[in-house]
């Protein structure tokens, strides 16, 4: 009885002390939100959405994206401008630029409703050759669980960034293609306080389909990140939307004037036959 007359008691005081604050939210301006990864062989493609303020408007259910803008991409000598047109996205129509390991490239961006952006990011000098993938396979069933990892040599010299991803493509024998992703605990991997080491995946795993296979492969990407390519996938995967228990992130952002990132990474892939 005694405990429960404390506890009456402290809601009791809890209860008092409680005020209705009206506190003046802040107000934020619009701006530009930017996704553009570069890498070579790829075309440049430019996605830029409308940040709508946090508490001087109300929520939106879809996507505004930006059209309007007049976005410019450089080496630090040539020039093109891009195109708004398929898939929201702004291209190069010329394919002015061929990307390059280890050079700059710069994005600038203005609109006329939106504050200008700009933005620059250096292609990664090489990508990863020299690593081995393991792969455990157990009886071929529906409840079945594989399992893979990779292992390879750090490029020698600065920081570096690497980002893993996996697919186990099966062939069955009525003829379609299945296709499912290794699931790991982190896809991201750096250099830090182990320059010039062996650099190991944890376990990734996918589960068995229920149809026989009758051929399959195991497609392995390993790609050499820069800086704003890996923090920004990085605070991606760090942030859980859903968790109530998880602490408040903030993504990262490399875009001045704006919101998102320019990143660029190099890609290897290995595929490799296990039967």
């Amino acid at each position: 009885m005694k405990n429960l007359a404390l506890g009456i008691l402290a809601i009791l005081m809890m209860s008092s002390c409680t005020r209705e604050a009206d506190i003046e939210l802040p107000k934020t301006d619009p701006k530009m939100a930017v996704s553009c990864f570069i890498t070579p062989g790829a075309p440049v493609e430019v996605v830029i959405t409308k940040v709508v303020p946090l508490y001087n408007a109300p929520p939106v259910s879809s996507i505004e994206y930006v059209h309007d803008a007049v976005v410019g991409f450089s080496d630090g000598n040539d020039t093109a401008y891009l195109v708004y047109g398929a898939n929201h996205r702004f291209r190069d129509p010329l394919n002015t630029f061929q990307i390059r390991q280890g050079q700059t490239y710069y994005l600038f961006a203005s609109s006329p409703s939106l504050p200008s952006i700009r933005s620059f990011c250096t292609v990664p000098d090489s990508a990863v050759s020299d690593y081995t993938v393991s792969y455990q396979a157990g009886l071929e069933g529906p409840d079945s669980v594989f399992n893979m990892s990779m292992k390879w040599q750090d490029l020698p010299g600065g920081s570096n960034y690497y980002r893993v991803q996996a697919e186990r493509i099966d062939t069955m024998e009525l003829g379609f293609v299945s296709a499912n992703s290794f699931g790991f605990n982190t896809s991201y991997y750096n250099d830090f306080g182990r320059e010039g080491e062996q650099i190991q995946t944890g376990l990734g795993s996918v589960y068995s389909t229920a149809d026989k296979a009758k051929h399959r492969w195991i497609i392995s990407f390993l790609l050499t990140c820069d800086v704003n390519y890996f923090r920004y996938h990085l605070s991606l995967e760090s942030f859980t939307e859903i968790n109530p228990f998880s602490e408040p992130t903030s993504l990262y952002s490399n875009i001045e004037g704006g919101l998102g990132c320019f990143g660029a990474y190099v890609q290897y892939t290995d595929k490799l036959k296990v039967f």
